[in-house]
């Protein structure tokens, strides 16, 4: 408005407008206002000659001009500072939202992990309770098989057990026959030479053998003591058969309980039977014969010794004669004992040396047979 009054060449009335004005400004803070009314109040004094208040004028528009300059500076310093917030803070922003994605994608994987873990969690207890399962049921199974095959075992040995008792009654079975026939044809034998009192003697013998062998006809084995008293009979009847032509001991070792030991029943008869018929009977001179029992840690040792002909001539005599049917029978017998022991059961000695003669057989009889 000053400056419409000083073009209309108004000095007065623009002077007056321009004192309003700065009166005006004096309350207000702008810079702008108050250099550009000065500058309009120096050129107005200016041009009407008034130079002091012109260069009062002045000097006030260059002095707002520096404090619009310095206002303006700040405020640009302002904006730079507040754009430099702006950065930063966008920046930050920026910054922090690459944390968020990061700490999102680390929760993501994190949770991802959790659940592969869950996942393999869940098959390793899965696959440990199946193993586990399959453990007992395996363990059962092998227990039942192991009682199957325990049984069968069993039923196995029971059968074993029972083959051996049935195999050694029927080799008894066939011994007795042999025996009470050779003991007849003693009998016969007797009677046909008249010899009554003899045969008569024999045959209370021979009923007392034959009860005894009877009454343990259940049996397979004997109390060593019963059969060494069987075998003490038997040998009587031998030698009042052939008019005692012969002599015997039985020898008994103090140490050997005759009642704690079992034997197998009628074992050794055969042996003295054979050194008896074809060890003493075709030898000259007095004829000894020797039954001995020892006890030796894990078997009953029976010796049978007599002073014949000796194993030579036995040997060319029995191929002669037919096949014993009696030591047939007491090899298999000998067979089935060795079942229990490692050791050779039955050694034949010959003893000729010096001129003298005989044969020694000795028999290992094992004590847990």
């Amino acid at each position: 408005m000053p400056i419409l009054w000083q073009s209309k060449k108004k000095y007065k009335e623009a002077i007056a407008y321009s004192n309003q004005s700065l009166e005006a400004l004096d309350s207000l803070s702008g810079y702008k206002l108050k250099h550009d009314t000065h500058e309009t109040a120096f050129k107005i004094y200016n041009e009407i000659g008034q130079p002091k208040k012109a260069i009062y004028h002045l000097e006030q528009t260059m002095a707002y001009g520096d404090s619009l300059l310095n206002e303006t500076k700040v405020k640009e310093i302002q904006n730079l500072q507040i754009q430099h917030d702006v950065f930063l803070k966008d920046r930050e922003i920026q910054q922090n939202q690459l944390r968020l994605e990061l700490l999102n994608a680390r929760v993501s994987l994190n949770n991802k992990r959790l659940i592969y873990l869950v996942i393999i969690t869940v098959l390793l207890i899965f696959s440990a309770v199946l193993l586990f399962f399959r453990y007992q049921s395996k363990r059962k199974s092998n227990i039942v098989l192991q009682q199957k095959n325990e049984l069968i075992s069993n039923q196995k040995v029971l059968i074993e057990e029972m083959n051996n008792q049935l195999e050694k009654k029927m080799l008894r079975a066939q011994m007795n026959p042999h025996f009470i026939f050779n003991s007849l044809s003693s009998i016969r034998y007797l009677v046909s030479t008249n010899d009554k009192k003899a045969a008569l003697t024999y045959l209370n013998k021979f009923s007392k053998l034959l009860r005894q062998i009877l009454e343990t006809s259940v049996n397979v084995s004997l109390v060593l003591h019963e059969e060494i008293e069987l075998l003490k009979i038997y040998v009587e009847l031998e030698a009042l058969r052939f008019d005692n032509s012969f002599s015997y001991t039985f020898n008994i070792d103090e140490n050997l309980d005759l009642y704690q030991y079992e034997v197998p029943m009628l074992l050794v008869q055969p042996y003295i039977e054979n050194a008896i018929l074809h060890g003493l009977l075709p030898n000259e001179g007095p004829k000894k014969l020797s039954v001995s029992f020892k006890d030796e840690k894990d078997y009953i040792v029976c010796i049978i010794e007599d002073n014949g002909v000796g194993i030579g001539k036995t040997k060319k005599e029995t191929k002669k004669e037919r096949i014993s049917r009696g030591m047939s029978i007491t090899a298999q017998r000998i067979d089935a004992l060795k079942n229990f022991s490692s050791q050779k059961l039955v050694t034949v000695e010959d003893l000729n040396s010096n001129g003298q003669s005989g044969t020694r057989v000795t028999i290992l009889i094992p004590k847990d047979h």
